[in-house]
């Protein structure tokens, strides 16, 4: 019984020091501004401001997990014709196998930040001549500094 009492602590304890630990680590992270367009402020992809790393205001420290813009190339994910007004999400691995580098890419990227989702900008266009038919927006589960996000994107889906 007293195994049992002991085990029962330690899990407890490791919980509220995860809790404890990971509360510490938001609490620098501070919305930008709210999004409020009644009153001409605009944040609808809830941009937080990390208050501990920004030292100098004209280079802020920025966190985000949405929506991050990738063009695809021709033919590399195939989505049906929807709706305009549709929301079509895909994953990573939905992208043509023969697109070997940038599975790749994808999934360092998912090694490296976690799961997320793709979301078509535009469901209705199909042309692939069309820029708009080959961009989809990224979506994490959690925050991450958008300049490190964006310097992946940039640099490993080649």
């Amino acid at each position: 019984m007293k195994r049992v009492i002991y085990i029962f602590s330690v899990i407890f304890f490791m919980l509220f020091a995860y809790n404890y630990l990971y509360s510490q680590i938001d609490s620098s992270l501070k919305l930008l501004y709210p999004h409020d367009p009644d009153q001409h402020s605009f944040n609808p992809d809830s941009v937080m401001i990390d208050t501990c790393a920004t030292t100098d205001p004209t280079f802020p420290v920025l966190y985000a997990y949405k929506w991050y813009n990738v063009f695809l190339p021709s033919g590399s994910l195939i989505i049906p014709c929807a709706p305009r007004d549709s929301i079509v999400y895909r994953e990573w691995s939905d992208i043509d196998t023969n697109f070997i580098e940038l599975r790749e890419g994808f999934q360092m990227i998912e090694n490296k930040f976690g799961p997320f989702i793709l979301k078509k900008q535009y469901p209705d266009d199909t042309d692939s001549s069309h820029l708009g038919s080959r961009s989809c927006y990224i979506k994490f589960e959690k925050y991450f500094n958008i300049d490190t996000v964006t310097y992946y994107l940039n640099n490993e889906l080649i």
